[in-house]
């Protein structure tokens, strides 16, 4: 997990020294995506696909579309059978005085999730031997970020994009689970820890946070010669 948080920096240090001091790339519309969607076992793993477009001035819309799938750990992972989508729009301003839908940015993301999976756990009822059961958790989750970043377009082509942030998350969701066994779920030392947790929560808001980077190409880009003095 520190590597996925050094890579972003390691990135975006070799793309500033590539571009120049005289030159800035408008980034007009682009295409991205986001590779750390693809090892998230905890929130699940999905094939995340993005665009971007430039509005006016320093204001771009940005979307992201994902789909979970199973990514093969069978019983051992988190999220047995995953599946599901989540939906990202995103408004962003760019902190450049040349109007130009590059650089830094302050922007402002709301997300859909929706997800289903099979999860296990041991229960214990009343006068009744402990046991394991394998049942369905469904979610639906709704979250708003506030979010900083940085946008780099290389040679008009080769975009990189790293972010930090947070907010919220509200969840409304189900299990498959009758009420009593639901209650006497075994949680605590040796019936899994704040990971596991975190799967079982059905109801509730929480806060979120962000951290990753995003790869990609621009479709159209305008680069700019800065004039010095």
């Amino acid at each position: 997990m520190r590597i996925s948080f050094i890579i972003p920096f390691l990135l975006a240090s070799q793309f500033c020294l590539a571009q120049t001091d005289t030159t800035i790339i408008d980034n007009k519309i682009c295409i991205k995506i986001n590779p750390l969607a693809f090892i998230d076992t905890y929130g699940g793993c999905s094939y995340r696909l993005g665009a971007e477009f430039k509005v006016t001035h320093n204001i771009a819309f940005s979307f992201e579309l994902g789909k979970y799938y199973d990514y093969g750990l069978g019983q051992k992972s988190l999220m047995i059978h995953p599946n599901g989508f989540i939906i990202r729009p995103e408004i962003k301003y760019y902190l450049n005085k040349y109007k130009l839908s590059t650089g830094k940015y302050v922007s402002l993301d709301v997300f859909y999730k929706k997800i289903n999976f099979d999860h296990k756990d041991s229960i214990s009822l009343p006068s009744t031997p402990i046991f394991e059961k394998q049942y369905t958790i469904w979610k639906d989750i709704y979250g708003i970020n506030a979010k900083y970043g940085y946008l780099i377009v290389h040679k008009k082509k080769f975009v990189f994009e790293w972010y930090v942030g947070g907010g919220f998350r509200c969840i409304k969701g189900h299990n498959s689970l009758s009420s009593d066994e639901d209650k006497h779920v075994l949680t605590g030392d040796g019936h899994g820890g704040y990971a596991d947790e975190g799967q079982r929560i059905i109801k509730g808001v929480w806060p979120n946070i962000m951290l990753g980077f995003k790869i990609g190409y621009s479709v159209k880009s305008k680069g700019f010669k800065l004039v010095k003095g």
